[in-house]
Parts: C-alpha cells; sequence; structure tokens
C-alpha cells in the first residue's frame, strides 16, 4: 500500500493529528501523502490545534471515488 494510500486509510477513520501520524512510520512522509491526496481531489481541511500540532480532516473525494464507494 502507497503512503498516500495509508494516509487516506487512516484520514477514513476519523480526523487525525500530527501527533497520530508520529505514532505510525508515516511521521516523515505523511506532509507529501496529504499533499498528494489534495492533487488527487481529495479535500482535506487543516486546523491549529496549538503550537507545532495540526488537525487533518478528510471533508470529500472526488465524485468518482465517492460513486464507487457508494456502489460497494
Amino acid at each position: 500500500m502507497s503512503q498516500p494510500d495509508r494516509v487516506l486509510a487512516m484520514l477514513r477513520a476519523g480526523p487525525k493529528t500530527t501527533g497520530d501520524f508520529c505514532e505510525t512510520d508515516l511521521v516523515r512522509e505523511y506532509p507529501r501523502a496529504i499533499w498528494t491526496l489534495r492533487r488527487r481531489g481529495y479535500v482535506i481541511t487543516t486546523e491549529r490545534v496549538r503550537a507545532g500540532c495540526w488537525k487533518f480532516t478528510l471533508v470529500s473525494e472526488p465524485q468518482a471515488v465517492q460513486m464507487v464507494l457508494d456502489n460497494v
């Protein structure tokens, strides 16, 4: 599974913070993975929780992906 796919799986389970990513082996890769997902059409919001801590929330997925998920 690619790094963006792993980050996407985490975000589908609910909002994640920088601390959540630090508990995985994605600690250095998650910013690039989130950037890649956004370029693919995923809407991911970023909210500052406190200094050095950010919360990422998957708001919506590209329409083609959503149509496939709706048919599963």
